[in-house]
C-alpha cells in the first residue's frame, strides 16, 4: 500500500533527530514532525532574547550544559562523526570540571578532576580518615566501568574470566540505590554529599536513585568534560541537514494529535498543521508503517494512542511510572568578565547542607526547598562565541530542582498543555521571584557579588518546560532512574505495538544529550535491521558548522 513515508518520527529532540538522520542515511523515507515554532533540537536547542532596553541580543542553551566522553572514540564522536558532524569539543578545566561548595564544615570545597585515579586521590586528600570507604566506592565505579566497556565484547573464556570479578561485584549492587551503597561503605554525611555531587544531572534523591544509574552518569564524565563550540543548536541543525540532504523532511509547527493504527499496528499519525498548510489543503493524516515517538513517554501511551490499543499491563505501568524531578533555570547576563577575573572553567554546585534526601522530599511535596544550586557559564566554556554576551559581560545559568505540582505554581486548569494561561498568574510570579532570590543567595557562594552584577535575567520553570517540550511534570530527564525503572525494567525502543518505537530519555539508553543521541542511533539500526557497525562505518559529507544555520527566534521571555 502506498504511504507518505517509510518512517514518521514524532519530535525533533536529540533522540528523534539522531534516529531520523541515520534512517535517512541508509535510504529510508523519513518525515520528522515537531510542534516547535522555528527550531529543531528540543533540549539541545538554543533560544535568543533581545533586551529592549539596550538592543543587545543574548543566546542561551536550553539544556546542553556540558558533555562527557568527547575524546577519541568517545560516545559523542562515535555517534556524530559517521553523519559528517564533527563539533569542536572545547575542554573544561580538567583539574576540576565540577566544583562543589559548602557553607560550612571541614570540607568547604571539592574540585572533581578528570580521571578515576585523580578523583580517588582528591577524595583521599579531603577525607583522609575515610580511605577504606573511598577505595571501596571507587572500586565499585571501576567494576561498573569494566562491565560496561567489556561485557559486550566477550568472545572467549579468557575474556569472560577477566570480567568475572567486576561482574560479580556489579551484580551485587544491581538493585541497590546510591544511599544503600553509602550505608554499606559507612561514608560520613559530607563524603556522601561529595560522592553524590552530580545528582542534579539526573534529579533523583540519593536514597532512591539506582547506584548503576549514578555510576553510569559519573563515569560518562570521568574522563573530563567538554562543551561544543557554538552550543547545542549547531548539532541539531547539522542533524536536520543530514535528514533533508538524504531526502527526508522536517516539518515544524506541526503537532501530532494521534498515532493511527490499522489492525493493531502503527499506520501513521493525525496532525494539526500550521495555517499555511491548511490553506493549501494538505491532509491532516500522514501515513507510514513505522512510527518512532520522541515525545514524552507517558503522553505517547496515554494521549497519542487509543486507550483500547494499549495493553492493560502497559497502561498500569505508565500510570505508576515516576518521573525525574524537574528543574528551574535562571538565565543571566552579568556586567562582569569572569574569565578576566580568573574564574576557572568549571561548573559550581552549591550545597547548603548534607541532607539531599530531605531537599528532594520537600520538592516532591510541593514545598519551597532550601536546595542546591548548579551554576554554569557558557561564556567561560565557549569564550569565542560573540552571540552569548557583549565583551566584558558573562553569560551564566543557575539551576535547581523545583516542584512539578501545578498547585505550587498557582495553576488549577490542567497546565500549559491543556491551554491554561499562567504567565501573569500572581502566584506563579511570586514563586518565580522566590526561587530567583533563593538561587541568587546560593550563587553568592560561588561568585561573590553576583547579585549586584546582573544586567539581564529571565527564568524557565518546570511549567515553562512542560509548555515548550510537553514533558510530564516538566522534567528534562524522563523516567526517574530508580532501581525499579532501570535496565530491563526500563522501556525498550521496540514497543508492544507493531511498528511503534520510542526514543528519548525514558528508554534503556537513558537521558542526557549523549544518551538520547546514542539511543537514536541504536534504534535506527534496529528499525533498519542493519548492524550498528554498519552505521558506524558511514562516512557522510561534512555538514558541521559551529554557527547556527537557522535564525534563533527572539522571544520576549521563555517563562
Amino acid at each position: 500500500m502506498s504511504t507518505d513515508a517509510d518512517v514518521i518520527v514524532i519530535g525533533a529532540g536529540p533522540g528523534g533527530l539522531s534516529c531520523a538522520a541515520y534512517l535517512a542515511a541508509v535510504g529510508k523515507r523519513v518525515i520528522v514532525l515537531d510542534f516547535a515554532i522555528r527550531l529543531p533540537g528540543g533540549n539541545m536547542s538554543c533560544f535568543a532574547h533581545r533586551d529592549p532596553a539596550t538592543d543587545d541580543q543574548y543566546e542561551f542553551d536550553v539544556g546542553l550544559h556540558y558533555l562527557g566522553s568527547c575524546g577519541p572514540r568517545g560516545t559523542m564522536p562515535s555517534v556524530l562523526e559517521p553523519l559528517g558532524i564533527r563539533p569542536d569539543y572545547l575542554p573544561m578545566d580538567q583539574s576540576g570540571y565540577d566544583t562543589l561548595l559548602f557553607e560550612s564544615g571541614a570540607v568547604e570545597q571539592f574540585r572533581v578532576p578528570a580521571g578515576l585515579g585523580n578523583y580517588r586521590d582528591a577524595l583521599a586528600t579531603s577525607f583522609p580518615t575515610e580511605l577504606e570507604a573511598i577505595d571501596t566506592y571507587v572500586g565499585l565505579l571501576r567494576d561498573v566501568r569494566t562491565v560496561m566497556s567489556k561485557a559486550s565484547r566477550v568472545r572467549n573464556p579468557k575474556q569472560a574470566v577477566d570480567i568475572l570479578g567486576p561482574g560479580y561485584r556489579t551484580l551485587r549492587v544491581m538493585s541497590a540505590t546510591l544511599g544503600d551503597v553509602f550505608d554499606r561503605i559507612g561514608a560520613s554525611p559530607r563524603l556522601r554529599t561529595v560522592l553524590a555531587g552530580i545528582g542534579g544531572t539526573y534529579a533523583v534523591a540519593p536514597s532512591k536513585v539506582s547506584f548503576l544509574a549514578h555510576a553510569g552518569v559519573f563515569l560518562h564524565y570521568a574522563g573530563g568534560a567538554w562543551y561544543p563550540r557554538g552550543g547545542g543548536q549547531p548539532i541539531a541543525d547539522a542533524l536536520l541537514r543530514v535528514i533533508t540532504d538524504n531526502g527526508g523532511q522536517v516539518l515544524l509547527r506541526t503537532q501530532v494529535d494521534e498515532i493511527l493504527l490499522e489492525g493493531g499496528a502503527a499506520a501513521g499519525v493525525r496532525v494539526r498543521r500550521p495555517a499555511a498548510d491548511r490553506r493549501r489543503g494538505l491532509p491532516d493524516t500522514i501515513t507510514a508503517p513505522i512510527v518512532v515517538s520522541n515525545a514524552d513517554l507517558k503522553r505517547t501511551f496515554t494521549e497519542l494512542l487509543p486507550a483500547d490499543a494499549v495493553p492493560a499491563k502497559l497502561r498500569t505501568r505508565m500510570r505508576q511510572a515516576t518521573m525525574a524531578v524537574p528543574l528551574h533555570v535562571e538565565y543571566l547576563i552579568l556586567d562582569r568578565d569572569l574569565a578576566a577575573e580568573g574564574a576557572p572553567n568549571t561548573n559550581w554546585w552549591v550545597y547548603p547542607d548534607d541532607d539531599l534526601d530531605r531537599a528532594y522530599a520537600q520538592v516532591a511535596a510541593g514545598v519551597m526547598p532550601r536546595n542546591a544550586a548548579h551554576l554554569t557559564s557558557a561564556s567561560l566554556k565557549d569564550p569565542g562565541n560573540g552571540r552569548l554576551a557583549r565583551p566584558g559581560q558573562t553569560n551564566i545559568q543557575i539551576m535547581t530542582a523545583a516542584p512539578a505540582d501545578h498547585r505550587f505554581w498557582g495553576l488549577q486548569g490542567g497546565g500549559p498543555v491543556a491551554g491554561e494561561s499562567y504567565r501573569r498568574n500572581p502566584e506563579y510570579l511570586k514563586r518565580k521571584q522566590q526561587l530567583h532570590e533563593a538561587l541568587m543567595r546560593s550563587a553568592e557562594r560561588a561568585i561573590p557579588g553576583i547579585t549586584e552584577s546582573v544586567v539581564y535575567s529571565e527564568s524557565a520553570t518546570p511549567i515553562t518546560h512542560e509548555r515548550f517540550v510537553r514533558s510530564t511534570g516538566g522534567t528534562s530527564y524522563g523516567l526517574a532512574a530508580t532501581p525499579d525503572q532501570m535496565l530491563l525494567k526500563r522501556p525498550a525502543a521496540r514497543t508492544a505495538i507493531k511498528g511503534l518505537w520510542i526514543v528519548g530519555a525514558s528508554t534503556r539508553y537513558m537521558h542526557g544529550i549523549s544518551g538520547t543521541l546514542g539511543g537514536g542511533m541504536l534504534t535506527a539500526a534496529s528499525i533498519a535491521d542493519v548492524p550498528v557497525s554498519q552505521l558506524r562505518r558511514l562516512r557522510l559529507p561534512d555538514v558541521w558548522r559551529p554557527e547556527p544555520e537557522f535564525h534563533l527566534p527572539q522571544r520576549a521571555s521563555r517563562n
